[in-house]
């Protein structure tokens, strides 16, 4: 959803490709993505309780369709790479909403035009306000994952000096 949040210098991208070649690389790789998830996981409950947070008025829920709001909080994905750069990336992956929301989060989060639907019984459509919340619930972990980053890549270094 949006942009990428990026936490790293070109010299740590640098090193994670030069490591891959090195012996035993794919061991500290595995270890660095085992923490980089571990780092990651507040990261994501966070995105989850603002998917759950934002207003509704619980309409669905009385006509037994799935709630966005749940919805939402279940699409979002935590992903670690590190094969060629070392990558984290929390989303709400549109493809594991349900059947015909499938492109909701960009409009709800406001990074599409505008979100429209049209009224039971009347002829025209209205606009419906976006609530973003991912960016909210993203943004306080920048320095603590900037940190835990510079943390981990510390602890591979000095391990692979011993």
């Amino acid at each position: 959803m949006g942009k990428p949040l990026k936490v790293g210098s070109p010299q740590y991208y640098a090193f994670v490709r030069n490591l891959k070649n090195a012996e035993g690389g794919k061991l500290v790789i595995r270890q660095m993505t085992k923490a980089f998830r571990k780092e990651g996981k507040p990261v994501l409950n966070s995105v989850k309780q603002g998917a759950l947070s934002t207003p509704s008025k619980d309409q669905n829920a009385r006509r037994g369709r799935p709630s966005l709001r749940r919805s939402l909080s279940k699409a979002a994905t935590l992903q670690v790479k590190a094969a060629k750069d070392a990558v984290m990336i929390v989303k709400i992956n549109g493809k594991k909403m349900p059947s015909g929301m499938q492109g909701l989060p960009p409009y709800i989060e406001g990074d599409q035009a505008r979100l429209r639907h049209p009224t039971f019984g009347r002829d025209p459509w209205v606009r419906q306000v976006p609530h973003p919340f991912f960016w909210d619930a993203v943004e306080p972990f920048r320095p603590r994952l900037a940190a835990s980053v510079n943390g981990v890549l510390n602890d591979i270094i000095k391990e692979l000096e011993q």
